[in-house]
């Protein structure tokens, strides 16, 4: 599966609590009202100020802006809900928020919890310093046991179609990576480019990665990750077995750091699963 991006920022700095000044343009007709964002308590008329460069330039915009990331109201104190765009009752009035590769933010109705459960870790009681681009729900949020599990290691990190360096946790995530996308080893981080070494190519019976059995070559170790019980085999580029090895079910890191300089290939068995992988040891 392709990584899914996480929903737009939020344009948190259209309201904001502070004196109101002359230039300020109240919202009338179809866009007067009230908003409220879920990171903060600041309560404020829809309105514009032009020249702002973080102020929305119309109305509508502005309107718009809050029907889709806040809480539309019709009273002052935020206590009557407009019944439009996100209910703020939403989940009984519990507030969510989702950590997505991309930061942690604000769940604000059905669709994005759902969104959330399947691409996302599902967190309650953040804190609104912990909300935004680049921002770990994690800092101050606890885990609702929905989503993915964020203390799961990572198998590795992806390269998705050139869109920056993510870690990949799900078995079917990296057998997608391995068939589609540049796949790499961590470089400790999600900052862009994939830093980490090339792995090597992962190939089956059919040149399809299989998702319950996952061979990487990482450094001067290999990790296998199996539903299954499993033998190794590596065999140096004259076809001579240097090594010989039964792994358990589950992932297993085996090190190749007694092995010489050269070119090695990896035959991993488990039942009638088989993966090769060509090591390059430098």
């Amino acid at each position: 599966m392709k990584k899914v991006f996480a929903l737009p920022i939020m344009a948190i700095g259209l309201m904001v609590s502070l004196s109101w000044g002359a230039e300020w343009q109240l919202c009338t007709g179809s866009y007067a009202g009230f908003c409220k964002f879920p990171s903060g308590d600041a309560c404020n008329k829809i309105s514009i100020q032009p020249g702002e460069s973080w102020s929305k330039n119309t109305c509508k915009e502005a309107y718009d802006n809050c029907i889709e990331y806040g809480f539309f109201y019709t009273d002052e104190d935020c206590t009557v809900w407009g019944n439009k765009g996100n209910n703020p009752n939403f989940n009984g009035g519990v507030s969510l928020w989702c950590q997505w590769t991309t930061g942690c933010q604000p769940i604000t109705n059905d669709s994005g919890l759902d969104n959330c459960k399947t691409n996302g870790t599902v967190y309650r009681d953040v804190s609104s310093s912990d909300v935004g681009e680049g921002k770990e729900c994690k800092n101050s949020g606890t885990w609702t046991g929905q989503g993915k599990d964020p203390n799961k290691a990572a198998i590795g990190c992806c390269n998705w179609d050139g869109n920056g360096c993510f870690k990949v946790f799900e078995e079917s995530e990296w057998a997608d990576c391995a068939q589609n996308y540049r796949y790499a080893s961590c470089p400790g981080d999600e900052s862009g480019t994939c830093t980490g070494s090339p792995m090597a190519i992962i190939s089956s019976y059919n040149s399809t990665p299989i998702a319950g059995l996952n061979v990487v070559h990482f450094a001067r170790s290999l990790q296998i990750s199996s539903g299954r019980d499993a033998t190794v085999a590596l065999f140096d580029i004259n076809g001579k077995q240097v090594l010989s090895q039964k792994v358990l079910s589950g992932t297993t890191t085996i090190s190749l750091e007694n092995q010489k300089l050269g070119v090695y290939y990896a035959v991993v068995k488990a039942d009638l699963q088989k993966q090769t992988v060509k090591i390059i040891l430098k």
